[in-house]
């Protein structure tokens, strides 16, 4: 709500912005992920949640720059594992979650 609200308000031009910030916070989580330190990455996991990353990632009218460092998370803490995915529950939650980005950036990018 608050973040639909500054969307709205075009608070995302401002390049200093509270949602820029956001979006270097999760480009930092990222980055932190990507040393496979499962100490650090489960911490990471518990500040920025798989629930909370799909459902940015799900938003239908939310703007593609915003989705984009989340994909890039979900992508390096989810799926880039060393131990790969042994649940093929979990696997399936992740391929469903593919899709609808998909056809996300499908819709944004007239493929």
């Amino acid at each position: 709500k608050e973040r639909r609200k500054l969307i709205n308000e075009n608070e995302m031009k401002d390049s200093e912005g509270i949602i820029h910030y956001h979006l270097s916070l999760v480009r930092l989580f990222k980055s932190i992920v990507q040393d496979q330190n499962p100490a650090t990455s489960a911490k990471c996991k518990t500040l920025l949640s798989i629930e909370h990353c799909t459902s940015h990632l799900s938003e239908k009218n939310l703007p593609l720059f915003i989705k984009l460092p989340f994909l890039e998370y979900f992508t390096e803490c989810y799926l880039n594992t060393e131990k790969g995915i042994q649940d093929p529950q979990l696997m399936v939650y992740y391929w469903n979650v593919f899709s609808i980005v998909s056809e996300i950036l499908k819709l944004n990018l007239d493929f």
